[in-house]
């Protein structure tokens, strides 16, 4: 990545290898689909931590239905773990750590169920 001017950093979603309030935005795509449930809030902590004062998180995930656990379906082995919320809990779930200005889904055609969930927040000031 050195070589087209781009630097990568490999890290945790529960330590952020960036200093406290480093950027104005933050934007997750689909990662909180494997994060186990008890440690979301752990990890939207973290995510605040590198936003800046009334900053903006913007996440997307999938969701719509609850279920925790191996998702045994599908060719890829091994199974992968997925977590995801209702509607209304992964809400819930946000609104414990900023405002949600905005929160959205969108219907597919999956056959479990699936939906893809968009949220803004605003960190705190």
């Amino acid at each position: 990545m050195h070589r087209r001017g781009l630097s990568a950093l490999a890290g945790s979603l529960y330590q952020l290898p960036f200093r406290a309030d480093a950027f104005e935005a933050l934007w997750s795509m689909s990662t909180f689909v494997h994060v186990p449930d008890e440690r979301n809030d752990e990890a939207i902590t973290e995510m605040l931590r590198v936003v800046q004062p009334a900053g903006v998180l913007a996440i997307g995930t999938w969701g719509g239905v609850d279920f925790v656990g191996l998702l045994e379906v599908g060719d890829l082995r091994p199974y992968r773990f997925f977590s995801l919320a209702s509607h209304a809990r992964w809400r819930a779930t946000l609104a414990r750590h900023a405002d949600v200005e905005r929160f959205e889904t969108f219907e597919t055609d999956d056959p479990l169920g699936w939906e893809y969930q968009f949220a803004v927040l605003r960190a705190p000031s």
